[in-house]
């Protein structure tokens, strides 16, 4: 029952990523979308207007991940840094993340997959072996599963 449980927040967790990634806007094609838009306006833009324009992805999202990298970079080693980025070149460069940008996002779906299962299995009242395994093994699973 619990596995049953488990894997389907997996497997909707995974259903979700997936639809984020693929309805995610081309950052060339918002650039245009905006410039169309400056071009069309009659009356002078605020700077407010400008920075409410952005999606919130890029004002709040992109920023956070951003501070979590420089963070994280400090740590990292070069060795380690290099590697990603070497990876990251084969891949295409997706999404033009760096190399400390994408150790960011490993490391905040690690906290993020472990604190998801740790209150499943709180609200689900499990023992503590498995309370305390599972959101580790989560934890492990978020961090090493994007490489």
């Amino acid at each position: 029952m619990l596995v049953v449980v488990i894997v389907i927040a997996l497997v909707g967790l995974a259903g979700i990523l997936v639809y984020i990634g693929m309805t995610a806007p081309d950052p060339q094609q918002t650039l245009q979308q905006r410039l169309v838009e400056y071009g069309a306006r009659e009356t002078p833009v605020t700077l407010e207007e400008i920075e409410m324009s952005l999606p919130f992805s890029q004002r709040v999202v992109v920023p956070l991940l951003n501070s979590v990298a420089q963070f994280i970079a400090r740590f990292t080693p070069q060795r380690s840094l290099e590697a990603a980025r070497h990876n990251l070149d084969l891949a295409g460069n997706p999404y033009n993340l760096n190399a400390s940008q994408f150790w960011a996002a490993r490391a905040v779906m690690a906290v993020l997959l472990g604190f998801l299962i740790g209150l499943l299995m709180n609200v689900t009242h499990q023992d503590m072996i498995k309370a305390v395994l599972f959101p580790l093994l989560a934890a492990a699973l978020g961090f090493f599963m994007p490489t």
